[in-house]
């Protein structure tokens, strides 16, 4: 597996670092709660806070029409909420959830990102061809293929043998779906 702490670690720090302090996420039960502990700890050691009110939660059924519906929910309340409160970057669990957030925010009017960052978590193939392209996180999903082949002969070839984890180091790919702003979440740069 990859190092859900790490990738969320990584994705948060990327955010503050280019400026946000709004940051919130679009996750699913359960398989988040690992990203979403270490997103609140890395903001709580940079003194920002966390909304409970801007945590976007889909079922983890791999229905894109409903995970398009939570993301239709953020844009909406995005939309209605004063500017001084809405989050100006999100981290979604996966690429798809984010592929499914720009799809939602473009059809509200919502620019990604001269109004919200994203960040994805996968690196899937398609993700450079998005406009905007995403930043996410590699999670190394080929080398972890390989490894649950590794895995699975040694273990038919020598059952005897103890369980092995290997886990895989994430890395992050910055891409145009962050960008970097001033103090009051103002927009630096050209759009």
């Amino acid at each position: 597996g990859i190092d859900e702490a790490g990738a969320a670690r990584l994705a948060t720090q990327h955010l503050l670092d280019m400026g946000h302090r709004r940051i919130n996420y679009l996750c699913s039960p359960g398989t988040d709660a690992i990203k979403l502990r270490q997103l609140k700890q890395v903001l709580l050691e940079a003194g920002v806070g966390f909304d409970p009110d801007w945590l976007f939660i889909h079922e983890d059924n791999g229905q894109f029409g409903e995970i398009l519906s939570v993301c239709s929910k953020f844009a909406e309340q995005w939309q209605n909420a004063p500017a001084a409160t809405r989050p100006s970057a999100m981290i979604c669990h996966s690429d798809p959830i984010a592929l499914a957030a720009i799809s939602a925010l473009n059809k509200a009017g919502i620019r990604v990102p001269g109004d919200v960052s994203l960040i994805g978590c996968d690196n899937l193939p398609e993700s450079p061809f998005l406009i905007p392209a995403l930043t996410t996180m590699e999670c190394r999903i080929n080398e972890q293929m390989a490894a649950v082949v590794d895995l699975v002969t040694t273990r038919i070839k020598h059952p005897e043998r103890k369980r092995e984890v290997r886990i895989f180091e994430p890395e992050l790919i910055p891409r145009e779906s962050v960008r970097r702003i001033g103090p009051g979440n103002q927009p630096i740069g050209k759009l």
